[in-house]
């Protein structure tokens, strides 16, 4: 089967996303969480918001794309490449990225992020991959609900139950000998549940023709709104809309899936009609989306590098960027708001040509192994 152009386009409209967020992590105009609302301004909240649909989209299309991949490999060559990839993922959350975020290799307090969610996810995936989909649906479920279920923690997470609740189920802090202290920030189970839900709806959607498809997912997405509306307004404050809006992503709550899977599924919807009909002005736009989302885990490390890097400089050097309006602080040091979003263009931007060189370089290693290939099955 033919590789989905607008599967990369959303990865890559995502990855500008995250690169977005990130850059608000490290170059905040605030001193506090952009969703305490009691603190916050509705463009800090709605720009940590827009960026709650990366870690949804990453995890569903990862679960789309394994499907994608036992298309062309069978189940006996799915299963093996899942459990390479995702213990490669997984460690290098250990390696390359966390030295990325803060430049040193101190174990004395570890994140596990996202990669660390992925990489797990797809060793689970995996085990699971020969399990019926209707049984398959029903177990995922349970695995992104199982955080209502599982044992509080309380403080650092002592006990075997704690610790497995830490690791699978709910954020939690865990320390090993050699005080090694690591914080779940991206429980396994719920996010697994998720990929194993796009690893299992892919084949539903895909199987169907366009106009299909797109009607299957925009109902979806309706239902995934009405539900999430109903959650909120049955369990939270709705005295303003940011108040309504204000999901909890860690761990992923249920009405923080339903409004992102919601989104997701329209934005997958409205990129695959642009390349359908193949619109002149957007063409250049999804092009570049399309060369980022097909270099996902490099642009992840390489932007958190080039960040940290900027960062320093504008530390190092306050007199040559302040000299320029949008570098312009705050009384209490911070940067505006704009540029935030002026560095997040610019981080982006430095990226592309990374993605390229990426691309080709694979290309060129597959022509390479496809010709050896070639030149021994002729032998």
């Amino acid at each position: 089967m033919k590789r989905l152009p607008a599967i990369d386009t959303v990865r890559g409209i995502v990855i500008v996303l995250m690169i977005l967020d990130h850059t608000r992590f490290f170059f905040s105009p605030s001193i506090f969480s952009p969703t305490d609302l009691q603190h916050t301004t509705p463009a800090l909240f709605t720009t940590r918001w827009i960026t709650h649909i990366a870690a949804v989209a990453f995890i569903l299309l990862a679960g789309a794309s394994a499907h994608l991949y036992g298309l062309r490999h069978g189940e006996r060559g799915t299963r093996p490449f899942l459990l390479r990839r995702g213990v490669f993922i997984a460690m290098l959350e250990l390696s390359l990225v966390k030295f990325c975020w803060n430049y040193r290799m101190d174990f004395s307090m570890t994140y596990l992020q996202v990669i660390w969610a992925i990489g797990w996810s797809m060793v689970l995936l995996a085990c699971v991959i020969s399990i019926p989909r209707l049984v398959g649906f029903s177990a995922a479920l349970c695995c992104i609900l199982s955080q209502y279920i599982a044992p509080a923690i309380t403080g650092r997470a002592d006990t075997l139950p704690e610790l497995l609740s830490a690791l699978l189920c709910i954020p939690g802090t865990f320390v090993l000998p050699h005080n090694m202290a690591f914080h779940t920030s991206y429980p396994v189970l719920p996010w697994f549940g998720l990929m194993w839900i796009g690893y299992l709806g892919a084949p539903v959607l895909l199987a169907r023709s366009v106009q299909a498809r797109r009607k299957l997912m925009a109902y979806s997405g309706l239902a995934c709104f009405a539900l999430f509306a109903v959650i909120r307004w049955q369990c939270e404050d709705t005295s303003s809309l940011t108040a309504f809006l204000n999901v909890q992503k860690y761990p992923p709550q249920a009405d923080y899936l339903l409004v992102t899977t919601g989104l997701f599924l329209f934005l997958y919807i409205t990129v695959e009609y642009f390349h359908e009909h193949s619109l002149s002005l957007l063409n250049p736009t999804l092009s570049i989306f399309n060369l980022f989302g097909k270099a996902p885990l490099v642009i992840y490390m390489i932007h958190l590098f080039f960040l940290q890097i900027l960062r320093n400089a504008i530390n190092w050097y306050p007199s040559v960027f302040n000299s320029i309006p949008i570098f312009n602080t705050t009384p209490e040091g911070l940067f505006h708001l704009s540029a935030v979003y002026f560095i997040a263009a610019l981080t982006s931007a430095c990226m592309l040509p990374i993605a390229l060189l990426f691309i080709r370089t694979k290309n060129n290693t597959s022509r390479t192994s496809i010709f050896k290939n070639s030149k021994e099955y002729k032998i």
